[in-house]
C-alpha cells in the first residue's frame, strides 16, 4: 500500500518576522488560504488515505499539526526531540511503517512547496508508485520540468528511461528515466546551458521507494544509524517517550542524500510538468500572488504613492503607508516589523541570526 510522510520540521527563517521559530512558515497561510502543511496534506486526498499518513516534526509543533490537520491522531506525529536531518527522520520513519505493512511504499513530501496542478502532481506519484513496483530496488525521485534557468534549486539530470519500451518525450505527460548525476545549484550561465540540453530536471525533494529497500540500504550505507535505529525500535515511543528520546538524539545528523541516495543501488527520476515551487523565501511566495499595475504584492492593508516592485505583507488591522519606494521588502506582525531590500536572502538570513542572538 502507499503511504505518505510529510515534512514539517523546518524553521522557515527567511520568511521572518511573520515566520517565527514557534511558528514557522509551514504553519502559516503564505499563498492561498489553507496553510502550506494543510495544502500538502490536501494533495494527497484520493492518494493516500489520512490514516495512511506520517508527520514527522519537532515536540514543539505537535499541538501545530493536530490543530491545523484534525483528522490525524497523536499516534501519526513523528516528533524529534533535536533536528538530525533527513536521514534520520526517514529511518525511523521506514521503520514504524514497515511494522505495520512490510510491503509499504513510501511518498516522501516536504511541507513548504507550491503545487498548481495537483491532479499532474498525483499523476506523478502514482507513476513513480508503480515504477517502485515493478522495481523493488528502485528509488525514485519526482523532478520538475524547469521553467526557467534558476539557481537556486539543484538538478537532476536524466539519462534513458528507465523502461527500455518507453519512447514518450512530451513534456506533458510524466515519464520516468535513470539518474545519470546530481548538480548543485548552478550559477546562472551553467542553468542556462542546463536548461537548453533539455536533459535537466529541479530536483524537487519528492521521493517515492519501497521502506525495505530504504531500510536495507541504509543498513549497508551508514550501520551506525541502522543500530541507533534498532534500539530505538525496541521502544514504545508512545508509552515511554523520554526514553524513545534519549535514543533518538544519539542519530548524527545526516541528508537522505549523503546517507541513502547516493548508495542505492538503483535511482530513477519522473519528469513531471505541475507548476512546481519551492517557498523558501518572500520573493518565491510572490511569484504565486496577485501583482498590482506597479508590480507590488500587497497582503493586508496599505497606502502607496510612487510605490513599485514592492512586497508588503500586514494585517487587516494595520496600515503600511509607502511612498517614493521600490524594490523593498516590508513585513509587520504585532513582534516585528522588516524592511529589507527585496531579494537579499543572504542579508535578511543573517539579519535574523542578529535578531536572535540579541534577543536570547
Amino acid at each position: 500500500m502507499l503511504h505518505a510522510v510529510i515534512l514539517a520540521g523546518g524553521s522557515g527563517v527567511r520568511f521572518w518576522p511573520v515566520s517565527q521559530r514557534n511558528h514557522p512558515k509551514q504553519f502559516l497561510a503564505l499563498a492561498g488560504e489553507q496553510t502550506l502543511l494543510q495544502q500538502t496534506m490536501e494533495r494527497l486526498a484520493g492518494l493516500v488515505p489520512p490514516e495512511r499518513v506520517l508527520i514527522s516534526t519537532r515536540e514543539a509543533f505537535q499541538q501545530l499539526v493536530l490543530s491545523q490537520l484534525p483528522e490525524l491522531s497523536s499516534g501519526q506525529l513523528l516528533l524529534e526531540p533535536a533536528p538530525r536531518d533527513t536521514a534520520p527522520c526517514l529511518a525511523v520513519a521506514a521503520a514504524l511503517i514497515a511494522q505495520r505493512d512490510p510491503e509499504a511504499t513510501l511518498v516522501i513530501l516536504p511541507s513548504d512547496h507550491m503545487i498548481e496542478d495537483v491532479p499532474a502532481f498525483q499523476q506523478a506519484l502514482q507513476l513513480a508508485s508503480h515504477t517502485v513496483h515493478e522495481h523493488p530496488d528502485c528509488m525514485v525521485l519526482i523532478g520538475a520540468v524547469p521553467a526557467s534557468p534558476a539557481t537556486g534549486y539543484g538538478y537532476v539530470e536524466m539519462g534513458p528511461h528507465l523502461n527500455s519500451e518507453a519512447a514518450d518525450d512530451s513534456t506533458a505527460s510524466p515519464s520516468v528515466h535513470q539518474v545519470r548525476s546530481f548538480r548543485e545549484k548552478p550559477d546562472l550561465a551553467t542553468a542556462k546551458e542546463y536548461l537548453s540540453t533539455g536533459s535537466f530536471l529541479w530536483s524537487c525533494g519528492i521521493f517515492v521507494w519501497k521502506a525495505k529497500t530504504f531500510l536495507d540500504v541504509l543498513s549497508k550505507s551508514a550501520p551506525d544509524l541502522s543500530a541507533v535505529l534498532d534500539e530505538l525500535m525496541a521502544i514504545d515511543r508512545l508509552q515511554s517517550p523520554a526514553a524513545w528520546n534519549e535514543v533518538f538524539l544519539k542519530f548524527r545528523a545526516i541528508s537522505v542524500d549523503y546517507a541513502v541516495l547516493e548508495h542505492a543501488p538503483r535511482l530513477g527520476v519522473v519528469r513531471a510538468s505541475f507548476g512546481w515551487d519551492d517557498l523558501g523565501s518572500w520573493e518565491a511566495t510572490a511569484r504565486h500572488l496577485p501583482h498590482d499595475t506597479h508590480a507590488n504584492v500587497i497582503r493586508g492593508q496599505h497606502v502607496g504613492r510612487e510605490t513599485a516592485n514592492c512586497i508588503i505583507h500586514s494585517t487587516d488591522q494595520h496600515l503600511i503607508a509607502t511612498c517614493g519606494v521600490e524594490d523593498l521588502v516590508i513585513v509587520h506582525t504585532p513582534q516585528a516589523t522588516l524592511i529589507a531590500r527585496r531579494g537579499d536572502e543572504a542579508g535578511l538570513k543573517a539579519l535574523v541570526a542578529e535578531v536572535e542572538k540579541r534577543q536570547a
